[in-house]
């Protein structure tokens, strides 16, 4: 499995790109934010492979991930597809229930069954490292939801 992920990183390279450039399509060769000295403003991001096909591998890529918190301390990864993930900078006050709503929503009408991934939703830190965000208020949330519509009816 190593191999192969090593593999990837040398034929596809992780691409970093402002979440407006990547859904306008700006093809410009200099969108790739990584490894450039600038400063990445605290906005989302997008995290994929220069060929955009099977680029969520890079959330799993620590030198990728330690030099995303470097540029904007830490940050929230919303696994999209398999083809990319969301960067959302923790400086942007986002719930983590609402990211997590927004993913599964995503999943559920927009990625197809064949590109999902999680609708799980993870954290980053340099300190911590990658962890998933735990989901007890989203369900409480969930079945209360369920019981309302259940007596609603």
């Amino acid at each position: 499995m190593i191999l192969a992920v090593n593999n990837t990183v040398k034929c596809d390279p992780p691409k970093l790109m402002y979440l407006n450039s990547a859904i306008f399509n700006y093809e410009d060769k200099d969108s790739n934010l990584l490894g450039k000295d600038d400063p990445i403003n605290p906005e989302p991001l997008v995290l994929t492979s220069e060929s955009t096909e099977f680029g969520a591998y890079a959330m799993l890529q620590k030198p990728v991930l330690d030099f995303i918190a470097e540029k904007v301390g830490p940050f929230h990864v919303l696994p999209s597809s398999r083809h990319e993930a969301i960067i959302i900078p923790c400086s942007m006050d986002s719930d983590e229930d609402h990211l997590r709503m927004m993913v599964r929503e995503a999943n559920r009408s927009v990625v197809s069954p064949d590109d999902f991934l999680s609708d799980d939703i993870f954290v980053y830190s340099e300190a911590e490292g990658l962890r998933r965000c735990p989901e007890k208020i989203l369900k409480e949330k969930m079945k209360q939801s369920f019981v309302a519509e259940r007596y609603s009816s």
